[in-house]
């Protein structure tokens, strides 16, 4: 069994420009004065300074792959032909994790409690952002060390809750990535607490004449 890697600091670029895009702006339809940009950005800022991304992998093996259910060397099977079809040849499956931590979420609460919607916005369109960037970064991180077997992963990846892929199935992945431990928890619902903590399935695939497969 593969054993649990720990992230506790994860950072990436502010992504700014998806952030503004996430907000609802477009560069080609979307007037933005340059006090009202400098605001944002002041936000955005703000944001960035309580974001704490922390992250979580682990490997297991496929040992079933019926184009149905996908059945992990942990003895777990997941039942989704659109995460089969995904994985497809691949020889392990990459579970990962990860958090903005709790502080943003807990300024988020506060900003909308004091009816400042905007900076609540703004604060949650980073945070959502950010954390995802950190599963790419996680996706980076394996492939440099997949490399030298001549193996990959992909930035493409599949979350619980997506088509047939059962948000119950975030339970497991919770349970397999003990992120109890990165201080994130989930609830009865299989939502992970803090909000802005993610999941997320890829795959690991031989190289195939050096470029990747999917």
């Amino acid at each position: 069994m593969n054993e649990v890697r720990y992230f506790p600091a994860i950072t990436v670029p502010v992504p700014k420009e998806r952030i503004y895009k996430r907000l609802g702006f477009r560069r080609d339809r979307t007037k933005l004065d340059a006090a009202s940009r400098l605001e944002i950005d002041r936000v955005i800022d703000d944001a960035v300074s309580m974001i704490q991304l922390r992250g979580v992998a682990r490997k297991t093996a496929i040992v079933g792959n019926d184009g149905t259910r996908t059945e992990l060397g942990s003895g777990h099977t997941i039942t989704s032909a659109k995460l089969a079809a995904f994985l497809s040849g691949a020889e392990e499956a990459l579970l990962m994790g990860a958090t903005a931590g709790r502080d943003v979420i807990t300024a988020i609460d506060e900003e909308t409690g004091r009816g400042a919607m905007t900076r609540a916005v703004v604060y949650d369109a980073a945070a959502s952002e950010m954390v995802d960037d950190a599963l790419d970064w996680l996706c980076t991180y394996f492939n440099r060390e997949l490399s030298r077997e001549c193996r990959l992963v992909t930035k493409r990846r599949f979350s619980a809750g997506y088509g047939d892929f059962a948000l119950e199935e975030q339970r497991y992945i919770h349970a397999f990535l003990h992120m109890d431990k990165l201080d994130v928890h989930i609830n009865e619902n299989h939502i992970l607490i803090p909000e802005k903590s993610v999941t997320a399935v890829t795959g690991v695939w031989l190289k195939e004449g050096g470029s990747e497969k999917k």
